[in-house]
């Protein structure tokens, strides 16, 4: 690792450490150290693979990395690396290579389609609204030139978002304590999480101690929980807030006598949903008398 940036103890070091683990995601609160960690993580293979280390980092449009760009001036140059602004790339004295990008829409992915990259970031994740560019880029995770072990996809990211769902089933529900690398049969490697929470950066508070009560100050009870704690079982801006994985139950055979109805609703963004309801009658012992158990949706 660079002596210009150094991970902070805890969840930040174990996520750097973990450069074996293909896909991973770190994230959580607000203020947690994750868009450094982008940076640092990138940084770690510099060294070691010079022209053979060859990034790129996303955010959903070119300017939502002002912030990385700003933070990146401050550290990269240290390391020696020099920044071309007419192509947004970030270039080292032995040949590595990091370029800052955008990928909003599906047909972003045909200008680096054919790309090979040893190392793939994602900054907040969860404001992409599928799954599709990180599967799609994903391909791109290839290196002929040389043996890179541990070639990498990253993203970082806070609960909530469009994208919240996709994010949550497929990094945080099979874990969701982190720490555990989950085995992908479908695309044969490891995807891992690691939990930030805004008492892991250290550095940030000291800098900004006040940031923690603008946090709590923030809206809804939902959105601090979010924020605060790094809480993916909130849906900020759901018409029941309640709502949390408390109200999910094993799919079970509806007695054909249960009464059943629909509902319907036209939306803004999204073109319609229908869902199809059931209304307990007890005889189904885990399912109270009179709970609306809802089991199809459009």
């Amino acid at each position: 690792m660079s002596f210009a940036w150094q991970p902070q103890v805890g969840p930040q070091l174990a996520a750097i450490e973990a450069d074996w683990c293909e896909q991973l995601l770190f994230g959580g609160a607000k203020f947690g150290g994750k868009s450094d960690y982008l940076l640092g993580d990138f940084l770690k293979g510099v060294e070691e693979y010079g022209p053979n280390w060859n990034g790129i980092l996303f955010r959903i449009q070119l300017t939502d990395l002002e912030d990385l760009m700003r933070r990146a001036h401050e550290v990269y140059p240290l390391t020696g690396a020099q920044w071309k602004e007419s192509k947004n790339t970030w270039v080292w004295p032995n040949g590595a290579i990091l370029k800052m990008r955008y990928l909003r829409q599906l047909r972003d992915y045909k200008r680096y389609h054919g790309h090979s990259y040893t190392w793939i970031g994602f900054d907040e994740l969860a404001e992409w609204p599928t799954d599709d560019h990180w599967r799609l880029m994903r391909t791109c995770l290839r290196w002929a030139n040389a043996s890179v072990p541990t070639k990498r996809m990253r993203a970082s990211c806070n609960p909530g978002g469009v994208g919240h769902h996709w994010v949550k089933d497929y990094f945080i529900d099979p874990a969701p304590l982190g720490y555990e690398p989950l085995f992908d049969e479908t695309v044969e490697n490891h995807r891992m999480y690691i939990p930030s929470r805004y008492g892991d950066n250290q550095k940030g508070l000291e800098a900004d101690p006040g940031y923690v009560g603008r946090l709590r100050g923030a809206g809804s009870p939902e959105l601090v929980k979010a924020w605060l704690e790094g809480d993916w079982n909130v849906i900020q801006g759901a018409y029941f807030p309640e709502f949390s994985k408390d109200h999910v139950i094993a799919p079970f055979e509806i007695p054909e006598h249960w009464t059943r109805f629909c509902a319907f609703d036209w939306g803004s963004d999204a073109p319609f949903g229908v869902v199809w309801y059931a209304v307990s009658d007890g005889t189904v012992p885990h399912v109270q008398k009179n709970c609306i158990v809802q089991y199809r949706e459009w």
